[in-house]
């Protein structure tokens, strides 16, 4: 899909286990999953529906939750509709859901997405700024009449310009459907680091994207709210 929404192997599992739904049904689980996104995983949410559906409630838990990782993911990603429709049709999910489904994700999707990045929104913890651009240029001293006594001092250097929007001034008024779509004032910083240490840096935000995208933490920050 476009900006990368990658889906784990229990969530293929779960997304293709909702494939054989009627319309009727399959309309069930959007909305569960639209109400899981925006109020979070409450008492009596899945045993209801489950009752109506004719499944188990972690099933229905399982299945909910797959769903609402694509929307959100698409969301925090900001993909427009069309976005979107391209994404639903690449071969991962096109593999997982016929495409009368996928159908009627992208009119939830296009219905709700504002309402969904309000809620990412909130639930980013508004008070610290948050990434926009980055762009960079290598630095590199490539001759010199001192080479011989600078040899083991002259260190390529990576000259990052960072973009952040958001931060304190930002939170003093709660966030709003209208303050999802605009396009907040940004903030610049100038940053300089060797290759070794970039490399570090990289590693540790790889690291806690990953987490990010576990299944716990997923859960605890629908529950923070």
């Amino acid at each position: 899909m476009p900006s990368t929404v990658t889906l784990s192997d229990q969530q293929q599992a779960d997304l293709r286990g909702l494939s054989g739904l009627n319309e009727s049904l399959f309309k069930e689980f959007l909305r569960i999953a639209v109400d899981f996104i925006k109020k979070g995983c409450r008492r009596g949410l899945f045993g209801p529906a489950a009752q109506r559906i004719g499944m188990q409630p972690e099933q229905v838990q399982r299945g909910v939750e797959a769903l609402s990782s694509v929307l959100t993911e698409c969301a925090r990603c900001n993909l427009s509709e069309q976005e979107f429709a391209e994404g639903l049709l690449d071969q991962q999910l096109r593999s997982l859901l016929p495409k009368e489904q996928l159908v009627l994700m992208r009119k939830v999707y296009a219905h709700q997405r504002a309402e969904i990045r309000a809620v990412l929104n909130e639930l980013s913890f508004s008070p610290l700024p948050h990434y926009v651009d980055l762009r960079w240029r290598l630095d590199a001293v490539v001759a010199t009449r001192s080479m011989r006594q600078q040899v083991t001092e002259q260190q390529p250097l990576y000259i990052l310009n960072l973009e952040t929007a958001g931060g304190a001034a930002a939170a003093s008024a709660a966030p709003t459907v209208a303050d999802a779509e605009q396009a907040p004032a940004t903030q610049t910083v100038v940053l300089q680091a060797d290759p070794l240490t970039l490399q570090n840096m990289c590693a540790q935000l790889e690291s806690a994207i990953a987490e990010l995208k576990s299944p716990t933490t997923r859960r605890v920050m629908r529950n923070i709210r």
